[in-house]
């Protein structure tokens, strides 16, 4: 089959959709479907755009099984406005070995999915503290900067993530230390901008891939990289899938 649908009598409830498709991934989960091993309780919308109304939820594990186009917030958390790669840095996070997908590998300060009717800004003030003990009034001045979107496989190899990531500055004081707060994430380092540059160019699989380029985003938005470096035009534009 090329598709899924769901019979004509469940109607047009998103509770009616939800519970049906919910009891069907009940059942693919107790036979072990690789992909929803890391069953979160969390309720994704599934939805014809961003700003269209849900159809019906489903467990935000089994999103890639069906393709479900998902968003989120990433979060690059700055220090320094030089524009030298030596000065300015970006803080890094290392998530932890406990985590259901890309355990312990490198990931942005604060990043999130969108759950069901958030909106970005107030996942972004949700994420900071919950993820990195940052008070509201430092996350609330995070600034909006576009956004990327890319169709990934999902690392179970089970299905598609096609997914759209809302990008946020936040330009941190110097003295400022961001502390794990929910076991989300083992430890956090302040990297130079050259740092980080480096460790992406040496295709290191270290990084989270939705990080990557999310940063990647940053670094052009900023002047970081520029129109002179080979590869620029083909960079930006595989940004936006």
């Amino acid at each position: 089959p090329t598709a899924v649908e769901l019979t004509p009598d469940l109607g047009t409830s998103p509770e009616a959709r939800s519970a049906a498709v919910g009891d069907v991934l009940q059942t693919l989960r107790k036979a072990g479907v690789p992909m929803l091993k890391g069953w979160r309780d969390e309720a994704w919308p599934v939805k014809t755009s961003f700003d269209a109304p849900e159809s019906f939820v489903v467990e935000r594990a089994s999103a890639p099984i069906f393709g479900i186009r998902a968003y989120g917030c990433h979060l690059n958390g700055l220090t320094g406005s030089s524009g030298k790669l030596d000065e300015d840095c970006l803080w890094v996070a290392r998530r932890s070995k406990t985590k259901a997908t890309y355990p312990g590998k490198l990931d942005h300060l604060v990043a999130g999915g969108l759950g069901n009717n958030e909106k970005p800004s107030d996942n972004i003030v949700r994420e900071c503290y919950e993820e990195a003990s940052i008070p509201a009034e430092i996350s609330e001045k995070a600034r909006p900067a576009g956004l990327i979107s890319y169709i990934q496989q999902d690392e179970s190899e089970w299905g598609l993530k096609r997914d759209v990531i809302f990008c946020y500055d936040l330009d941190l004081p110097k003295g400022f230390k961001p502390i794990a707060n929910d076991g989300e994430v083992e430890s956090f380092d302040l990297w130079d901008i050259e740092k980080v540059i480096n460790s992406l160019a040496s295709d290191s699989k270290e990084w989270k891939p939705n990080v990557a380029l999310v940063i990647i985003d940053m670094l052009i938005r900023r002047g970081y990289l520029t129109p002179e470096e080979s590869g620029y035009v083909e960079l930006v534009g595989s940004l936006r899938q």
